[in-house]
């Protein structure tokens, strides 16, 4: 009937609503919510520098111009803002490259997340343990993670994969405990904890 097909629709949009959220949570997770933040910033402090840079090189010179100087008096303007952009962008250019950086590498890591949770096969795993890799996102620490994977087409193998360490999750990541993972349908050792 009409009212059961509204009905199957309603859940279908739920669903595709859960699992767009869960995908976004996904991302969050593996970029720690800073990539975008430090990709756009990255550009923004590169971009400014350079903009700055050459603001300081063609105003005064402008300026100089306008005003009647001639010959050895710009030269000697432009020399010296010339100098000074040059250690603007010296200063800020390189700044934005690593901000720049590192969050596209952040947002693509977020990226690869979100789309191993929507395209990604469902499994389980069995926790055989996890050790810090030195890095933290936000004060929280990124772990290696190795599991056993029971994959429902292949037999189970052993994978590793990078996490976020919160507080609640290392409960989780106990050796012997069994979670859920989002496997990549080509590559069986890229995977991701399925968290909600």
């Amino acid at each position: 009937t009409a009212a059961e097909l509204r009905g199957l629709c309603g859940i279908a949009y739920a669903q595709q609503g859960h699992t767009q959220v869960a995908a976004h949570a996904a991302s969050r997770e593996a970029d720690g919510g800073i990539g975008s933040l430090f990709f756009y910033l990255g550009l923004g402090i590169g971009g400014l520098g350079l903009v700055i840079s050459l603001a300081i090189v063609v105003i005064p010179v402008i300026g100089d111009v306008m005003a009647g100087a001639r010959g050895q008096a710009v030269i000697t303007t432009a020399l010296g803002a010339l100098f000074v952009a040059f250690t603007v962008a010296v200063s800020t250019v390189p700044l934005g490259a690593i901000f720049g950086g590192v969050g596209y590498f952040l947002r693509k890591q977020g990226q690869r997340a979100a789309w191993l949770r929507i395209h990604g096969i469902a499994a389980q795993g069995t926790i055989r343990g996890y050790q810090a890799t030195g890095t933290r996102i936000n004060h929280v620490p990124i772990v290696r993670v190795e599991v056993e994977v029971a994959h429902p087409s292949a037999g189970p193998y052993v994978a590793t994969f990078k996490q976020l360490l919160s507080s609640d999750l290392a409960m989780q990541l106990r050796p012997g405990n069994v979670v859920a993972l989002r496997v990549h349908p080509q590559r069986p050792m890229e995977i991701i904890l399925e968290l909600s």
